[in-house]
């Protein structure tokens, strides 16, 4: 039913709604963000084979026992490949939860230096440990970097 008044100063405004279609191409990834995804399953890797290898060799000192070591390594690795493959996509909270993870790796180096005094890691864990944070910090300078940080929200509202 058409308003009997159309030019009436109290008749209701009126727009034309529709859904918008967003057809355009998803932006180009940075080679940026590829350079941290291969860091980022390089550091998984690692974590697996050091994961393995102090089953396969044990520390003298075990506080929690091998099927803890087991279980949190599994867990943290499948959490891992999903996060990764979150921030393959695009998708902006997994980028802030890794930089909110990176805050939290920095505050437990006073109790991996108690581990290393206490004995309860071997060397070649120790290592792979040095390793990983290393290729983390890097990813975290790299998640932080302007182009990566633009492609990113570029990237929300993206399914």
């Amino acid at each position: 039913m058409e308003a009997q008044f159309p030019d009436s100063p109290y008749a209701p405004p009126r727009a034309a709604v529709a859904d918008v279609a967003d057809n355009s191409a998803p932006p180009e990834r940075p080679a940026l963000v590829g350079r941290a995804m291969n860091c980022l399953w390089a550091s998984w890797g690692l974590g697996l084979a050091s994961a393995l290898y102090s089953f396969v060799f044990p520390p003298a000192v075990q506080p929690m026992g091998p099927y803890f070591a087991i279980g949190s390594a599994v867990i943290g690795a499948l959490f891992s490949a999903w996060l990764y493959g979150k921030l393959a996509k695009g998708r902006n909270w997994a980028r802030v939860l890794m930089l909110v993870f990176g805050v939290f790796s920095i505050l437990s180096i006073p109790m991996i230096l108690v581990g290393l005094r206490a004995g309860t890691m071997r060397p070649a864990a120790i290592g792979a440990g040095v390793i990983t944070f290393s290729l983390h910090f890097y990813v975290y300078y790299l998640l932080l970097t302007r182009s990566v940080r633009e492609w990113y929200y570029a990237m929300k509202g993206r399914a």
